[in-house]
């Protein structure tokens, strides 16, 4: 199952960012996908503030050993994974450890097969002010490629 998602966020470099909302576009790589990201908003993804951001995964075959292979990319430059959490990471959504795998696979308890269904998810997190000097540029570029069982 492949999942391709371009995801182009806006960064506020000055001022107040309350109430300022995100649908980014989300391009699915065919129409034949067993996994599709949908309803993403951002919420204040502003340096300084308190981000959140909603979604849903509908997973429409059962799945028995899946991962996320994500790439972020910045002005063409690809961000390296981060405490296996922030980046270019991969993340196993069966037996993974780290905080975003334990949160991604939260829904079905961690436990595999993952059954068919629409999975919500709710996310709040700080960006800190230091990272507007870290990134380059105000637009990160995710794609992500979902894989179960390695295909």
């Amino acid at each position: 199952a492949m999942l391709s998602v371009l995801l182009f966020t806006v960064f506020c470099f000055f001022g107040q960012c309350f109430g300022f909302v995100q649908r980014p576009n989300i391009t699915q790589c065919s129409e034949n996908n067993s996994v599709e990201l949908s309803d993403l908003v951002i919420i204040d993804a502003c340096y300084g503030s308190n981000a959140n951001v909603t979604f849903a995964l509908k997973i429409s075959t059962e799945l028995s050993s899946p991962k996320i292979f994500l790439e972020a990319t910045v002005m063409g430059t690809r961000m390296p994974c981060t405490f296996g959490t922030v980046g270019s990471c991969t993340y196993d959504l069966c037996n993974g450890t780290s905080p975003a795998e334990e949160f991604l696979s939260k829904p079905w308890n961690s436990s595999c097969p993952v059954a068919p269904n629409t999975y919500t998810y709710k996310l709040s997190f700080f960006i800190n002010a230091v990272l507007q000097f870290l990134i380059q540029g105000d637009k990160i570029n995710l794609t992500t490629i979902v894989k179960d069982n390695g295909q």
